[in-house]
């Protein structure tokens, strides 16, 4: 329940903050854009109020998802020291490890883009075509479906081998 509460709230305070700003601030200097060109938004990055906000977002967005790869690397290695070599065993196990694959989706996808962004926000005419680069690969978050399949196939291919081949060190087992 607390997870539903939290989630609702993060989703309120984006829609109160986050969508007021898009719609009163970003594309409204009509003089600047071509009527036939959709999405290039170039010169309102180049606003202050926009900075500060492309600033703002990233910094939460970095923040946010290395503190989340903090806790749930604590949170894998506790359960290690718990569970032992009995570990892949366990489904708590299994479904930490999905979390951590969910973070790491989110560092492979979306991290690129977020830190260029921090040179792109003051060379954007230089850079356009590298920004589109970026973006393009915050689309392979797409494909976090698919590796969760792929993560759920070796689950099941590693509760059939036993602690002799998972253990490293025999005398631990």
């Amino acid at each position: 329940m607390h997870s539903v509460v939290a989630s609702a709230a993060v989703w309120i305070v984006i829609l109160l903050v986050v969508l007021p700003v898009f719609f009163l601030q970003y594309g409204k200097k009509t003089e600047e854009y071509k009527a036939n060109q959709c999405f290039s938004f170039q010169m309102e990055i180049m606003r202050p109020f926009v900075i500060v906000l492309n600033y703002t977002a990233i910094t939460v967005i970095l923040l946010v998802v290395c503190i989340l790869l903090v806790v749930q690397t604590f949170i894998i290695v506790k359960i290690l020291k718990k569970l032992k070599h009995a570990a892949l065993d366990h489904q708590e196990f299994w479904v930490q490890l999905k979390s951590l694959f969910f973070i790491l989706i989110m560092i492979i996808c979306f991290f690129p883009h977020h830190i260029f962004r921090i040179y792109y926000i003051h060379h954007i005419n230089d850079c356009f075509y590298y920004n589109e680069i970026f973006l393009a690969l915050t689309a392979l978050s797409c494909l976090d479906l698919l590796s969760f399949a792929v993560q759920t196939y070796f689950q099941k291919v590693f509760k059939h081998i036993t602690c002799s081949l998972r253990c490293p060190c025999r005398s631990l087992c």
